[in-house]
């Protein structure tokens, strides 16, 4: 997409922090639209570590969402960027909590409960693929992606395609809009202004 193309360079004339910024806004664009509800921002920590420290409280209150460090290494820091309702209501779903209690996790965990579980999970492992149950992927994609181990798939976008071709290729495209639009947005205006801009729609 031009627009993405076109905002990435423009964050290469931006301040370090501004650019902190705007890269985490155009990342959790779908869950400020509640699209999503979460998103993983992974940080470059030599360059944005610090930054983060300083400037997190201020752009979580901005966008009025919760983050939890999953995992920090020598070269970066994972972050879940969640919307606490929705993510609430998605792992609370059937098929999702009993994928999850097959993986491991409790049956009766609150979502702190199991977002504890999978930082140690993804302590030991590099990306449990249960993540994407917290990501807003659907179970049966999730429970595919597990048995074929990641082959066989119907499409692959966002992620691995196993069951509703037709219902992700929509939400494909309602996030690539989302994309889109962030990335326009965020190209011409500062990050707190893109910020109210996105949270209107």
């Amino acid at each position: 997409m031009p627009e993405t193309l076109h905002f990435f360079n423009h964050l290469t004339t931006c301040g370090q922090e501004e650019s902190l910024r705007k890269l985490v806004v155009y990342t959790v664009a779908p869950v400020l639209q509640k699209a999503k509800p979460a998103e993983l921002v992974m940080l470059d920590k030599k360059k944005f570590g610090r930054l983060w420290i300083n400037n997190k409280i201020a752009l979580l209150k901005k966008l009025r969402l919760c983050c939890r460090e999953l995992r920090r290494s020598e070269q970066s820091i994972s972050l879940l960027f969640y919307d606490p309702t929705l993510l609430r209501c998605t792992l609370c779903r059937q098929g999702c909590r009993s994928l999850l209690t097959e993986l491991g996790y409790c049956e009766t965990a609150s979502v702190k409960g199991l977002l504890g579980r999978l930082e140690s999970r993804l302590g030991k492992d590099n990306f449990p693929h249960e993540i994407g149950l917290f990501l807003g992927y659907p179970e049966d994609d999730v429970r595919g992606f597990i048995q074929c181990k990641g082959h066989h798939y119907q499409a692959c976008r966002y992620w691995k395609v196993y069951s509703d071709h037709k219902a992700a290729l929509e939400k494909f495209h309602q996030l690539d809009s989302i994309k889109k639009h962030a990335a326009h947005i965020l190209s011409s205006h500062t990050a707190g202004s893109a910020i109210n801009l996105l949270q209107a729609i």
